[in-house]
Protein backbone atom coordinates (compact mmCIF):
# COMPACT_ATOMS: atom_id res chain seq x y z
CA UNK A 1 0.00 0.00 0.00
CA UNK A 2 1.37 3.55 -0.41
CA UNK A 3 2.70 6.39 2.02
CA UNK A 4 -0.32 7.75 3.21
CA UNK A 5 1.29 10.24 6.03
CA UNK A 6 1.13 13.83 4.54
CA UNK A 7 -2.39 15.96 5.44
CA UNK A 8 -2.73 18.16 2.61
CA UNK A 9 -4.10 21.40 3.06
CA UNK A 10 -7.12 22.26 0.62
CA UNK A 11 -5.97 22.92 -2.85
CA UNK A 12 -6.38 26.55 -4.05
CA UNK A 13 -6.95 25.26 -7.28
CA UNK A 14 -9.05 22.03 -8.68
CA UNK A 15 -10.35 20.56 -12.27
CA UNK A 16 -12.07 17.54 -13.25
CA UNK A 17 -11.30 15.65 -16.33
CA UNK A 18 -14.18 13.67 -17.00
CA UNK A 19 -14.45 11.06 -19.95
CA UNK A 20 -18.53 10.69 -20.64
CA UNK A 21 -18.42 7.80 -22.21
CA UNK A 22 -16.78 5.73 -19.44
CA UNK A 23 -18.34 2.72 -17.70
CA UNK A 24 -20.30 2.58 -21.06
CA UNK A 25 -21.88 5.74 -20.67
CA UNK A 26 -23.26 5.46 -16.54
CA UNK A 27 -22.61 8.07 -14.93
CA UNK A 28 -24.02 10.79 -18.21
CA UNK A 29 -27.49 10.81 -16.26
CA UNK A 30 -25.70 11.21 -12.71
CA UNK A 31 -22.91 13.77 -13.88
CA UNK A 32 -25.19 16.54 -12.96
CA UNK A 33 -25.54 15.52 -8.89
CA UNK A 34 -22.58 14.55 -8.98
CA UNK A 35 -21.07 17.61 -10.46
CA UNK A 36 -22.93 19.17 -7.80
CA UNK A 37 -21.41 17.52 -4.25
CA UNK A 38 -17.78 17.97 -6.20
CA UNK A 39 -18.23 21.94 -6.52
CA UNK A 40 -19.97 21.70 -3.02
CA UNK A 41 -16.52 20.74 -1.79
CA UNK A 42 -14.44 22.44 -4.62
CA UNK A 43 -16.76 25.56 -5.06
CA UNK A 44 -14.01 27.07 -7.55
CA UNK A 45 -13.97 23.44 -9.48
CA UNK A 46 -13.23 23.73 -13.19
CA UNK A 47 -15.04 21.23 -15.65
CA UNK A 48 -12.92 19.86 -18.55
CA UNK A 49 -14.50 17.15 -20.85
CA UNK A 50 -13.22 14.74 -22.98
CA UNK A 51 -14.33 14.30 -26.54
CA UNK A 52 -11.76 12.54 -28.10
CA UNK A 53 -8.98 9.58 -27.73
CA UNK A 54 -6.07 11.29 -26.29
CA UNK A 55 -7.81 14.76 -24.53
CA UNK A 56 -7.68 13.81 -20.58
CA UNK A 57 -3.99 13.54 -21.20
CA UNK A 58 -3.66 16.83 -23.22
CA UNK A 59 -6.09 18.50 -20.41
CA UNK A 60 -3.74 16.94 -17.97
CA UNK A 61 -1.23 18.80 -19.37
CA UNK A 62 -2.45 21.73 -19.65
CA UNK A 63 -4.13 21.89 -16.04
CA UNK A 64 -0.23 21.40 -14.93
CA UNK A 65 0.82 24.38 -17.18
CA UNK A 66 -1.75 26.25 -15.46
CA UNK A 67 -0.60 25.26 -12.01
CA UNK A 68 -3.56 23.61 -10.88
CA UNK A 69 -3.06 21.63 -7.14
CA UNK A 70 -5.82 18.87 -7.54
CA UNK A 71 -6.51 17.20 -10.75
CA UNK A 72 -9.46 14.63 -10.54
CA UNK A 73 -9.94 11.67 -13.35
CA UNK A 74 -13.48 10.77 -13.28
CA UNK A 75 -13.44 8.13 -15.24
CA UNK A 76 -12.40 4.24 -15.70
CA UNK A 77 -8.25 3.34 -15.35
CA UNK A 78 -8.17 3.97 -18.81
CA UNK A 79 -8.96 8.11 -18.36
CA UNK A 80 -7.12 7.49 -14.69
CA UNK A 81 -3.93 6.34 -15.97
CA UNK A 82 -4.10 9.03 -19.00
CA UNK A 83 -4.28 12.31 -16.54
CA UNK A 84 -2.02 10.26 -13.72
CA UNK A 85 0.60 10.05 -16.54
CA UNK A 86 1.10 13.60 -17.80
CA UNK A 87 1.18 14.43 -13.32
CA UNK A 88 3.87 12.32 -12.86
CA UNK A 89 7.09 14.25 -11.10
CA UNK A 90 4.76 17.37 -11.37
CA UNK A 91 4.08 19.84 -8.10
CA UNK A 92 0.47 18.57 -9.15
CA UNK A 93 -2.01 15.90 -7.05
CA UNK A 94 -4.01 13.35 -8.44
CA UNK A 95 -7.65 12.89 -7.25
CA UNK A 96 -9.44 9.55 -8.52
CA UNK A 97 -13.31 9.77 -9.12
CA UNK A 98 -14.20 5.90 -10.48
CA UNK A 99 -16.60 6.35 -13.46
CA UNK A 100 -15.76 3.69 -15.30
CA UNK A 101 -16.17 -0.59 -15.94
CA UNK A 102 -13.72 -1.62 -13.84
CA UNK A 103 -12.26 0.64 -11.30
CA UNK A 104 -9.13 -1.10 -10.33
CA UNK A 105 -6.96 1.07 -9.19
CA UNK A 106 -9.48 2.49 -7.11
CA UNK A 107 -10.08 -0.98 -5.47
CA UNK A 108 -5.90 -0.48 -4.82
CA UNK A 109 -5.41 2.58 -3.51
CA UNK A 110 -8.87 2.10 -1.42
CA UNK A 111 -10.65 5.18 -2.41
CA UNK A 112 -13.39 2.49 -4.19
CA UNK A 113 -14.92 1.14 -6.09
CA UNK A 114 -18.14 3.67 -4.38
CA UNK A 115 -18.31 6.86 -5.70
CA UNK A 116 -19.75 8.28 -2.06
CA UNK A 117 -16.11 6.47 -0.74
CA UNK A 118 -14.21 8.40 -3.74
CA UNK A 119 -15.83 11.63 -2.84
CA UNK A 120 -14.83 11.06 0.68
CA UNK A 121 -11.49 10.55 0.25
CA UNK A 122 -11.13 13.47 -1.85
CA UNK A 123 -12.76 15.89 0.57
CA UNK A 124 -10.85 14.58 3.38
CA UNK A 125 -8.08 12.54 2.24
CA UNK A 126 -4.75 12.06 2.72
CA UNK A 127 -1.79 12.62 -0.08
CA UNK A 128 -0.10 9.59 -0.82
CA UNK A 129 3.18 9.01 -3.15
CA UNK A 130 3.06 5.82 -5.19
CA UNK A 131 5.31 4.08 -8.01
CA UNK A 132 4.12 4.49 -11.73
CA UNK A 133 4.98 2.08 -14.33
CA UNK A 134 6.33 3.43 -17.85
CA UNK A 135 6.34 1.59 -20.82
CA UNK A 136 7.72 1.95 -24.53
CA UNK A 137 7.24 0.25 -27.23
CA UNK A 138 9.00 0.39 -31.20
CA UNK A 139 5.91 3.16 -31.95
CA UNK A 140 5.23 5.03 -28.81
CA UNK A 141 5.36 5.51 -24.69
CA UNK A 142 3.84 6.12 -21.88
CA UNK A 143 2.76 5.22 -18.18
CA UNK A 144 0.69 3.26 -16.84
CA UNK A 145 -0.68 2.95 -12.94
CA UNK A 146 -2.00 -0.14 -12.53
CA UNK A 147 -1.36 -3.44 -14.85
CA UNK A 148 -0.38 -4.02 -18.33
CA UNK A 149 -0.87 -7.26 -19.55
CA UNK A 150 0.29 -9.36 -23.09
CA UNK A 151 -2.16 -12.48 -24.48
CA UNK A 152 -4.81 -13.77 -23.08
CA UNK A 153 -6.08 -10.84 -20.64
CA UNK A 154 -5.33 -8.50 -24.21
CA UNK A 155 -7.54 -10.35 -25.88
CA UNK A 156 -10.14 -10.24 -23.12
CA UNK A 157 -10.09 -6.71 -23.10
CA UNK A 158 -10.31 -6.46 -27.14
CA UNK A 159 -13.68 -8.57 -26.80
CA UNK A 160 -14.75 -6.50 -23.87
CA UNK A 161 -14.20 -2.87 -26.04
CA UNK A 162 -15.94 -4.51 -29.22
CA UNK A 163 -18.32 -6.95 -27.82
CA UNK A 164 -19.62 -6.66 -24.44
CA UNK A 165 -21.66 -4.24 -24.65
CA UNK A 166 -24.31 -4.33 -21.61
CA UNK A 167 -22.31 -5.75 -18.64
CA UNK A 168 -19.92 -3.83 -16.80
CA UNK A 169 -17.31 -4.60 -13.98
CA UNK A 170 -16.05 -8.67 -13.70
CA UNK A 171 -19.30 -9.68 -15.53
CA UNK A 172 -18.43 -8.35 -18.56
CA UNK A 173 -14.66 -10.03 -17.89
CA UNK A 174 -16.25 -13.43 -17.08
CA UNK A 175 -18.40 -13.44 -20.18
CA UNK A 176 -15.48 -12.08 -22.19
CA UNK A 177 -13.25 -14.87 -20.84
CA UNK A 178 -15.93 -17.10 -21.64
CA UNK A 179 -15.81 -16.24 -25.66
CA UNK A 180 -12.03 -15.65 -26.12
CA UNK A 181 -11.15 -18.87 -24.65
CA UNK A 182 -12.62 -20.54 -27.69
CA UNK A 183 -10.57 -19.51 -29.94
CA UNK A 184 -7.47 -17.97 -28.29
CA UNK A 185 -4.43 -19.69 -29.41
CA UNK A 186 -0.76 -18.69 -27.36
CA UNK A 187 1.78 -17.33 -29.42
CA UNK A 188 5.91 -17.39 -27.87
CA UNK A 189 6.87 -14.59 -27.04
CA UNK A 190 10.77 -13.76 -25.45
CA UNK A 191 10.60 -12.58 -22.20
CA UNK A 192 13.88 -10.69 -20.46
CA UNK A 193 13.27 -10.06 -16.65
CA UNK A 194 15.73 -7.81 -15.08
CA UNK A 195 18.87 -9.76 -16.51
CA UNK A 196 17.34 -12.93 -17.41
CA UNK A 197 16.49 -13.94 -20.42
CA UNK A 198 13.97 -17.12 -21.69
CA UNK A 199 11.43 -17.98 -24.06
CA UNK A 200 7.50 -18.99 -23.27
CA UNK A 201 4.37 -19.94 -24.49
CA UNK A 202 2.16 -18.50 -22.05
CA UNK A 203 -1.47 -17.87 -21.39
CA UNK A 204 -1.06 -14.60 -20.19
CA UNK A 205 1.92 -12.62 -19.27
CA UNK A 206 0.58 -9.84 -16.45
CA UNK A 207 2.95 -7.06 -15.62
CA UNK A 208 1.21 -5.09 -12.45
CA UNK A 209 1.67 -2.03 -10.39
CA UNK A 210 -1.16 -2.42 -8.77
CA UNK A 211 -3.07 -5.15 -7.64
CA UNK A 212 -6.28 -6.28 -9.52
CA UNK A 213 -7.95 -5.90 -13.05
CA UNK A 214 -10.82 -7.03 -14.86
CA UNK A 215 -13.18 -5.28 -12.19
CA UNK A 216 -11.54 -6.59 -9.09
CA UNK A 217 -9.32 -9.97 -10.21
CA UNK A 218 -6.41 -10.00 -7.93
CA UNK A 219 -4.07 -10.78 -10.73
CA UNK A 220 -1.26 -9.88 -8.70
CA UNK A 221 -2.39 -10.19 -4.55
CA UNK A 222 1.00 -9.39 -3.47
CA UNK A 223 1.97 -5.86 -5.37
CA UNK A 224 2.16 -2.84 -3.60
CA UNK A 225 2.15 0.63 -5.38
CA UNK A 226 5.16 1.56 -2.69
CA UNK A 227 7.58 -1.05 -3.50
CA UNK A 228 9.41 0.22 -6.39
CA UNK A 229 9.01 -2.69 -8.08
CA UNK A 230 6.77 -4.39 -10.41
CA UNK A 231 4.93 -7.71 -10.10
CA UNK A 232 4.99 -10.13 -12.68
CA UNK A 233 2.43 -13.10 -13.69
CA UNK A 234 3.73 -15.91 -15.79
CA UNK A 235 0.33 -18.16 -17.27
CA UNK A 236 1.80 -20.84 -19.50
CA UNK A 237 0.10 -22.77 -21.81
CA UNK A 238 -2.53 -25.20 -20.20
CA UNK A 239 -5.81 -27.03 -21.58
CA UNK A 240 -8.82 -25.16 -22.11
CA UNK A 241 -10.43 -27.14 -19.16
CA UNK A 242 -7.67 -26.64 -16.67
CA UNK A 243 -7.88 -22.79 -17.24
CA UNK A 244 -11.61 -22.92 -16.71
CA UNK A 245 -10.90 -24.94 -13.20
CA UNK A 246 -8.32 -23.34 -11.67
CA UNK A 247 -9.71 -19.76 -13.30
CA UNK A 248 -11.97 -18.41 -10.23
CA UNK A 249 -9.41 -18.33 -7.88
CA UNK A 250 -7.66 -14.97 -9.25
CA UNK A 251 -10.78 -13.62 -7.67
CA UNK A 252 -9.35 -14.68 -4.20
CA UNK A 253 -5.48 -14.01 -5.32
CA UNK A 254 -5.28 -17.65 -4.93
CA UNK A 255 -3.79 -18.58 -8.15
CA UNK A 256 -0.10 -18.23 -7.51
CA UNK A 257 0.35 -21.41 -5.73
CA UNK A 258 -1.17 -23.06 -9.17
CA UNK A 259 1.90 -25.03 -10.75
CA UNK A 260 1.21 -23.18 -14.45
CA UNK A 261 1.89 -19.60 -12.71
CA UNK A 262 5.10 -18.24 -11.98
CA UNK A 263 5.35 -15.34 -10.51
CA UNK A 264 8.41 -12.82 -9.96
CA UNK A 265 9.41 -9.35 -9.00
CA UNK A 266 11.18 -7.21 -10.96
CA UNK A 267 12.02 -3.34 -11.82
CA UNK A 268 12.07 -4.28 -15.82
CA UNK A 269 10.62 -6.34 -18.10
CA UNK A 270 10.59 -6.77 -22.11
CA UNK A 271 8.57 -8.52 -23.93
CA UNK A 272 9.19 -9.50 -27.99
CA UNK A 273 7.00 -11.30 -30.09
CA UNK A 274 7.39 -12.30 -33.90
CA UNK A 275 5.01 -10.12 -35.43
CA UNK A 276 2.46 -7.14 -34.30
CA UNK A 277 0.56 -8.34 -30.93
CA UNK A 278 -1.64 -6.34 -28.92
CA UNK A 279 -0.42 -5.57 -25.45
CA UNK A 280 -2.77 -4.23 -22.80
CA UNK A 281 -2.07 -1.12 -20.78
CA UNK A 282 -4.42 -0.38 -17.90
CA UNK A 283 -7.37 -1.10 -19.71
CA UNK A 284 -5.90 0.09 -23.22
CA UNK A 285 -5.05 -1.50 -26.23
CA UNK A 286 -1.67 -0.72 -28.14
CA UNK A 287 -0.33 -2.48 -31.14
CA UNK A 288 3.53 -3.59 -31.09
CA UNK A 289 5.99 -6.34 -31.67
CA UNK A 290 8.16 -5.54 -28.83
CA UNK A 291 7.52 -3.45 -24.63
CA UNK A 292 9.74 -2.60 -22.52
CA UNK A 293 8.01 -1.85 -18.62
CA UNK A 294 10.06 -0.27 -16.19
CA UNK A 295 9.11 1.19 -13.07
CA UNK A 296 9.82 4.63 -11.45
CA UNK A 297 9.06 4.62 -7.84
CA UNK A 298 7.57 7.41 -5.77
CA UNK A 299 7.19 9.81 -8.41
CA UNK A 300 3.25 10.44 -8.26
CA UNK A 301 1.02 12.10 -5.66
CA UNK A 302 -2.71 10.63 -5.11
CA UNK A 303 -5.15 11.72 -2.65
CA UNK A 304 -6.31 8.99 -1.09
Amino acid sequence: MPLCDITPAMPSSVAVIRNPVSGRGKWQSRWPALEFQLKRIFPTLEVLETTRSGDAARLAIQCVGKGVDLVIAAGGDGTISQVGGQLVSTPATLGILPCGTGNDLARTLGVGPEIDLALSRLESGVEAVIDVGEWCSDTAEGFFLNVAGSGFDAAVADKINSGIKRLRGTPAYVAAVLSTLRSFRPEPVLIEVDDDKFEATNMLTAIANARCYGGGMKIAPRASVADGLLDIVLVKKVSKVAFLRAFPRVFKGEHLSHPAVTYRQAQKITLTSAGIRPFLIDGELIAARQVTLGIRPQSLKVRV
